[in-house]
């Protein structure tokens, strides 16, 4: 049976202590990032949840990223995805490439650029687990 806790270095802790870790300044977030970019605001937020919610075989999925990719104010349709990490250093590289995807679809879908975007993810990052999407080109 596997532990249910986890701190960020993924080590099996007890309940205890991972709500201990969690009240600590700045322990669960992992990186935020949140601007305009070609006119459409992207929002992409990466954390430690440190819990197994037991949906993944093999080790744990702790980590956790969801992005938003929104369309100018007042108007409907853009992006949203959610992937899960193994490790931090996973947490750390999906979110600087979800950023940098988010940022070039954006791009695309302003017209500066006529390359499509391919997959959000390279299949050379490990640990993901993809969420439901819907691509903004497609909303």
């Amino acid at each position: 049976m596997r532990a249910l806790f986890y701190d960020r270095n993924s080590r099996p802790i007890s309940e205890l202590e991972w709500h201990r870790l969690g009240r600590r300044s700045g322990y669960r977030r992992v990186d935020y990032t949140d601007g305009i970019r070609h006119g459409r605001r992207i929002t992409v937020v990466t954390y430690r949840l440190g819990i197994d919610d037991g949906q993944a075989p093999g080790q744990p999925l702790i980590f956790h990223t969801f992005a938003e990719l929104r369309r100018p104010a007042g108007l409907h349709g853009g992006y949203r995805g959610s992937w899960a990490w193994l490790t931090l250093q996973a947490a750390r590289d999906g979110h600087q490439a979800i950023a940098t995807w988010l940022t070039g679809a954006a791009a695309w879908l302003a017209g500066v650029t006529e390359q499509r975007p391919g997959p959000p993810l390279p299949p050379a990052i490990t640990g993901l687990q993809t969420g439901s999407a819907t691509p903004a080109w497609q909303t």
